[in-house]
């Protein structure tokens, strides 16, 4: 707990002196009253709802002098952690990290945490939703209802017995294949990190996606961003599909390299797309995926059910408490006190 704020913070920075340790909230997935926010005030913590800052100097004014941040997808560089000599700890709502500079956040004794596993199950439901949505046609059938149309010929395919492959197996990609399994589905995985004894009964590991895909009706993304990931399916992995296969993608939008995508789908040769994130957050009215027909988008949501916010809410607040203690909180991608350095391959997902 909070007991008292005059000090200094361990960088040797004279903190503030406030009664009351303060904790900036960015996130729109967090919000005030959501349950595990009510007993902050009891551990002398108050949340204050700041605007996301259009630049970085915006960002530093807004953020000084708080010793938390509850952070959604906006960026924090080294120069903005550096300008707030009173950080203690990013909380990040959600699982990507990658905005952050972890070296930075490590070099200068700051907390990062994610929110590891308690969207898993809500993200893994959103994505089959929006699949489903999109192999039914739903869309095209309210649009042709409305109009006073009936059926005429034009089915839909269904997810029952296709083949399924999952880009990365971590709590999502695992709840997204344990959802999907009793529709008697054929679920292929590919993640360099998963060894073939940690895949569920039923499951087919591949070691090289060229060999994966071409077997795939549907592909699902589950991966964080970085070097590794970024524009991970391509022109070249898109025509190593099937034709009519569709992809599904609720990690990070930079993930897919977004022309060839649009290409592809504009070709026919992908079925269609389900996405709830884009190379550019929130969307521009002139992307070219907005109006392909075979393509149906959600606004990065997929973390925003009301039950993962409740679940969030409640870890963060735990995250927010064992920090302002000075304690190492549950769900760190930073390890500022130990070796001072992280692999965000390693983070959990």
């Amino acid at each position: 707990m909070l007991a008292d704020n005059a000090g200094s913070n361990r960088r040797g920075v004279q903190m503030p002196d406030r009664s009351v340790g303060q904790v900036a909230l960015i996130s729109e997935a967090t919000v005030l009253d959501a349950p595990g926010f009510t007993g902050l005030a009891d551990l002398g913590i108050e949340v204050v709802r700041v605007p996301r800052a259009a630049d970085e100097a915006a960002q530093i004014e807004s953020l000084t002098g708080y010793f938390g941040i509850v952070a959604g997808a906006e960026p924090y560089s080294r120069e903005v952690l550096e300008a707030l000599p009173g950080l203690r700890i990013i909380a990040r709502s959600g699982v990507g990290f990658d905005a952050i500079d972890i070296d930075a956040a490590n070099d200068l004794g700051i907390y990062v945490t994610v929110t590891a596993g308690v969207n898993a199950i809500g993200v893994a439901e959103h994505a089959l939703s929006m699949l489903l949505a999109l192999l039914h046609r739903s869309r095209a059938y309210h649009d042709r209802v409305s109009l006073g149309r009936w059926r005429d010929g034009e089915f839909f395919d269904e997810l029952h017995g296709s083949t399924v492959g999952i880009i990365g197996y971590g709590r999502i990609g695992r709840s997204f294949a344990r959802i999907i399994a009793p529709l008697d589905v054929a679920i292929l995985v590919y993640d360099p990190a998963i060894l073939p004894d940690l895949t569920e009964v039923g499951v087919t590991l591949f070691d090289d996606i060229g060999d994966m895909l071409p077997k795939c009706d549907v592909v699902s993304l589950h991966v964080p961003l970085n070097e590794s990931t970024r524009h991970l399916l391509g022109a070249r992995q898109f025509g190593l599909l099937p034709k009519g296969a569709i992809v599904v993608n609720t990690s990070r939008g930079p993930v897919l390299d977004e022309s060839a995508l649009v290409d592809a789908l504009m070709s026919g040769h992908l079925g269609g797309a389900a996405l709830d994130v884009m190379d550019i957050e929130p969307a521009v009215v002139n992307s070219p995926l907005i109006g392909i027909d075979n393509c149906i988008l959600s606004p990065h949501i997929s973390s925003f059910g009301k039950r993962t916010i409740s679940m969030m809410s409640h870890l963060i607040v735990e995250q927010l408490d064992a920090a302002s203690r000075g304690e190492p909180p549950e769900g760190l991608v930073s390890l500022p006190a130990l070796t001072g350095r992280v692999d965000p391959r390693a983070a959990p997902r």
